[in-house]
């Protein structure tokens, strides 16, 4: 039997937190008000709940969730995909939200939303997350975070010690992925580290804080979590993204990734453990603070 293919790139543009979630699932009770569907619209939009998918093969099978045992088992996926298929079809069919909403569905999506939700929460924070002081290429986690240049070509730091003890298979297969921008993520072996995988997460150059360097920062963080949970891994090592060379605050950079890590984990549970790796006392003393 041939495996499915693993997910090489990810884009880590999905900040959706579980409050963002119940947001949108406490709505339910306020459907049969006036404006519901407009208000719910926008709810779902302000939260960052709308979906980016593939609309062409998704409507067959959003068909089925009409029928509520199938709406009862649905994952988180596919009730954000639900509510933006209906928030699309509204917008070239005017009505038809109101209409969802009257026939009951949209009050049925919702419950199914705020049951995932409590989940999520009863789970919340079962993923670890510790310092480890340390080397990263010596760290025997399913897949290891490398802080990576956009033409994925190595370099100094952390970047050309990975590529050092992973040997020259993993430049020829870093590069023939091409480009990837900053607060995106690309996936390759990890040939002769301890490590299955490599994960090239291009982090921000810090300019003064003005230019999206937080945004596309936890991006980076998020990208790289999802290329982990895509490819099976349980554990997963990162170094402090973009506090090299990259001169990113080590103080702020050590927070935002902790509060990355720690919201997206409680909204995608299957990591076991998520290692922060420090290569110096400054980074360790930040990572640590921001874990207290």
């Amino acid at each position: 039997m041939t495996e499915p293919p693993v997910q090489i790139a990810a884009r880590g543009d999905d900040p959706v937190t579980l409050d963002d979630l119940e947001a949108v699932a406490a709505l339910e009770p306020t459907l049969t008000e006036r404006g519901a569907g407009a208000r719910l619209a926008q709810v779902l939009h302000d939260r960052h709940v709308m979906r980016v998918f593939e609309w062409t093969a998704w409507t067959d099978q959003a068909r089925r969730f009409d029928d509520p045992e199938a709406l009862a088992t649905a994952t988180l996926e596919e009730v954000r995909r639900l509510l933006t298929t209906h928030v699309r079809t509204d917008r070239f069919n005017g009505g038809h939200l109101d209409a969802v909403i009257h026939a009951g569905h949209m009050g049925a999506v919702l419950r199914r939303l705020g049951a995932l939700v409590a989940e999520l929460r009863a789970r919340a924070g079962r993923t670890e997350v510790r310092v480890v002081d340390g080397d990263l290429t010596r760290i025997a986690a399913d897949a290891i975070v490398n802080a990576a240049n956009s033409a994925l070509s190595g370099g100094g730091g952390v970047d050309g010690a990975i590529h050092a003890a992973a040997g020259p298979e993993l430049l020829a297969a870093s590069r023939a992925l091409g480009r990837c921008p900053a607060g995106e993520a690309r996936l390759t072996p990890g040939f002769r580290l301890p490590a299955r995988w490599v994960i090239h997460a291009v982090g921000p150059v810090w300019r003064g804080g003005d230019h999206d360097e937080a945004a596309q920062l936890a991006s980076a963080y998020r990208a790289s979590l999802e290329l982990a949970l895509a490819a099976g891994c349980r554990t997963v090592a990162f170094p402090a993204i973009s506090c090299g060379a990259y001169r990113y605050p080590i103080d702020q950079a050590c927070r935002l990734a902790v509060t990355t890590i720690r919201t997206w984990c409680d909204v995608h549970p299957g990591l076991q453990t998520v290692i922060l790796v420090a290569f110096e006392p400054t980074i360790s003393a930040a990572l640590r603070c921001a874990l207290a």
